[in-house]
This record gives structure tokens, C-alpha cells and sequence, in this order.
């Protein structure tokens, strides 16, 4: 095996944890190996994880009803 842990580190609604990995994998897009994987170290990509959920969180909260109109809209 890879000798992974995986943690958990919070529950979120699918359309909101699908942005948060869009805006993890950007901030690790420069390091991507290959698809879902990167050259990261973990702290790395935990750092990114929940920077991302930050940024999203703090998106939906500061802009409501365009947040409710795009999520709407990904679906």
C-alpha cells in the first residue's frame, strides 16, 4: 500500500466540498503528478484542504444569493 492516513476534517454538502476540491487542486496544481494526485506533503495538502474550505465558506457567507444561484446552477 501507500501508507496513507486518511482524516477526516469536516462534512460538507457535495456541491460545497466539490468547490473545495476545485480550489484545492488549483492551489496544488503546480505540484500535480498525474489526475488526482500530487507531489504534496501532507501538511501541504491538509494546508490546502482547509484553506479552501475557508475560502469557500467565506465566499457563500459574504455573497448569499449568488452563491445559492451558481450552487443552484451546478447541479
Amino acid at each position: 500500500g501507500l501508507g496513507l492516513e486518511l482524516v477526516h476534517v469536516e462534512e460538507l454538502d457535495d456541491d460545497i466540498a466539490r468547490l473545495v476540491e476545485r480550489s484545492a487542486h488549483r492551489m496544488l496544481a503546480k505540484i500535480r503528478a498525474n489526475g488526482e494526485w500530487f507531489k504534496a506533503t501532507p501538511e501541504k495538502a491538509i494546508y490546502a484542504v482547509k484553506l479552501s474550505v475557508e475560502i469557500v465558506k467565506d465566499c457563500l457567507d459574504t455573497f448569499p444569493k449568488i452563491s445559492r444561484k451558481f450552487l443552484k446552477n451546478k447541479a
